[in-house]
C-alpha cells in the first residue's frame, strides 16, 4: 500500500514540475518565483512534503514522506528553468528515486543507466512546459487546470 502511495506521490511531483510562469520584471530584478516553496499533503497515515527551490534559471524539487516518527526522502528532480512571458520551460537534468532495499535516494543523470527508466516511472518527460502565479507568500502551480499551492519559506 505504501509503495502505491509513493507512486501516486511521484506522479504528483511530475505534475508539479510542469507548472510555472512569470510576470514581466525589469532587467536585474529578482523574479517573484525565486525562493524556497513548500507544499504539504496530509493523508490518514502519512504526510508528503514537497520542497521547491527555484532560482532564475534552475530548480530543485524534493519529496519527503513522513509516517509517524519515520521520515525519508522518496524522490528528487533537478533541472534548468527558463521563462518567457507566462510560459515556463523545465529541462530535467537529474532525477532521484528511493531504492526500496536501502531506503536511500539514487540519482541518475541524462545518459546514465537508469535515467530513462526513472523518468518513465515518474511519468515525466525530459522537457516540460507549465504556468505559475505568485501572490504574496504563495505560489500557485496549475497543471491541467488543477492548482497546487506552495508557501514561501
Amino acid at each position: 500500500m505504501i509503495k502505491f502511495k509513493i507512486t501516486i506521490g511521484l506522479a504528483f511531483i511530475a505534475l508539479l514540475t510542469l507548472t510555472f510562469t512569470s510576470c514581466n520584471k525589469d532587467e536585474g530584478d529578482t523574479p517573484d518565483y525565486v525562493g524556497t516553496w513548500v507544499n504539504e499533503s496530509i493523508d490518514d497515515s502519512y504526510t508528503i512534503t514537497t520542497t521547491l527551490v527555484l532560482t532564475s534559471s534552475t530548480f530543485d524539487m524534493s519529496m519527503t514522506m513522513s509516517y509517524g516518527d519515520i521520515e525519508m526522502e522518496v524522490a528528487g528532480i533537478e533541472g534548468n528553468l527558463s521563462v518567457s512571458g507566462e510560459q515556463f520551460t523545465l529541462t530535467v537534468t537529474r532525477v532521484g528515486m528511493i531504492d526500496y532495499d536501502s531506503y536511500q535516494l539514487v540519482w541518475y543523470s541524462k545518459g546514465e543507466e537508469g535515467w530513462d527508466e526513472t523518468l518513465a516511472e515518474m511519468d515525466m518527460e525530459e522537457t516540460m512546459t507549465a504556468t505559475y502565479e505568485v501572490e504574496g507568500n504563495q505560489l500557485t502551480v496549475t497543471v491541467d487546470g488543477e492548482p497546487e499551492v506552495f508557501t514561501r519559506q
